[in-house]
């Protein structure tokens, strides 16, 4: 039997006298994308922050590829940070204004690859063709680009070193419908050709049902509930759940369908 590639146990983080995550667990196995959905404050992006290791939890385990990572130091973590990335939610503000595309993309592999210039920028090449963008814009600066541009150009740095597993935190949110239909389906495709394993934050059920597998309802730091997305969208769903649906707009599907027809 498959094992999870992430499996949390009993999650929970404190700022000082406020609980943002309560007791919480979950796991996502290997190719599949897991969408962790609720308003804004409910803890999701806490958690999100706790899988990559960029928060420490208070209590809980944290294990990624059956090892446990949540109380390694950062020398051994950093076998494990190539393999864990994050596409943020802000597509220009996440990017260094200042650095150049290249610059940008070829980052992490200034961290974690030992590569000549040529075989760097060859790379950074790969990776922009990845996600849909043309070789001239290697000198391109982030004022130059689209807010869509720019988070296809934080989804190729992300993508730099071959990682297995990415957080995508309201990764669609900061850009219009019709450029988030384009980021999602480039998303899908590229899960599909590089196997990866996706956990997908997300306030808008629109997106979360497109997107997600399985879905975990939070509210106040806790998960209300987990299940397959036909139940999150059923009758029988949690009362919350069904409020969450109610409320989320339904612009996005056909946006992606237009997408497709475009494509095709």
């Amino acid at each position: 039997m498959t094992e999870p590639i992430v499996k949390v146990e009993g999650l929970v983080k404190d700022f000082g006298n406020v609980r943002a995550v309560d007791d919480v667990s979950f796991s996502i196995m290997p190719g599949e994308t897991f969408g962790l959905v609720g308003e804004s404050g409910s803890g999701k992006s806490t958690i999100a922050a706790m899988l990559l290791c960029l928060e420490k939890p208070t209590a809980g385990i944290i294990n990624f590829d059956g090892t446990r990572i949540d109380t390694l130091s950062p020398r051994k973590l950093l076998r494990y940070r190539r393999r864990m990335q994050l596409v943020m939610q802000d597509p220009i503000s996440s990017l260094n204004r200042c650095k150049t595309v290249e610059q940008i993309v070829g980052l992490p592999l200034l961290v974690h690859e030992n590569l000549t210039v040529e075989s760097r920028r060859n790379r950074v090449l790969e990776l922009l063709d990845m996600v849909g963008l043309p070789g001239s814009f290697l000198g391109r600066y982030p004022h130059e680009l689209s807010g869509g541009q720019c988070q296809r150009v934080s989804i190729a740095r992300s993508l730099a070193v071959s990682p297995s597993f990415l957080v995508l935190d309201e990764a669609v949110s900061a850009v219009d419908v019709l450029t988030q239909a384009q980021i999602l389906n480039l998303l899908n495709v590229l899960q599909e050709e590089l196997g990866l394993t996706y956990l997908f934050v997300s306030h808008d059920l629109a997106v979360v049902r497109y997107m997600c597998s399985r879905i975990a309802v939070m509210r106040g730091g806790k998960i209300l509930e987990i299940s397959e997305r036909e139940q999150i969208f059923s009758s029988d769903a949690h009362p919350y759940t069904r409020e969450l649906v109610a409320a989320s707009p339904a612009s996005l599907a056909s946006a992606v369908q237009d997408h497709r027809k475009e494509k095709a």
